[in-house]
């Protein structure tokens, strides 16, 4: 019984992970050129935001913190969507 229990508690605990690593962006070359194409045609409202999230996630990226990293990419992704 609590064998079952755990597996079952280990498996839900995967796919959350599995689902919330989705809803982030990977920090890599490629991501952050993407991300910062999007952030030069976002609107001038939201541009200067989405900029200095930008400008972390590169430093984040040059101290080798992939999950920071991936975050402020998220957000600056976010941010030059915005109207």
């Amino acid at each position: 019984m609590m064998k079952t229990t755990l597996i079952t508690a280990a498996v839900i605990t995967s796919f959350a992970g599995a689902s919330f690593a989705q809803d982030t962006l990977a920090c890599d070359e490629e991501t952050i050129a993407a991300v910062a194409a999007a952030v030069e045609a976002s609107p001038e409202a939201t541009k200067e935001a989405a900029m200095s999230e930008l400008t972390m996630a590169k430093e984040k990226m040059a101290e080798n913190d992939a999950e920071t990293c991936a975050l402020h990419l998220t957000n600056a992704s976010s941010l030059s969507t915005q109207q």
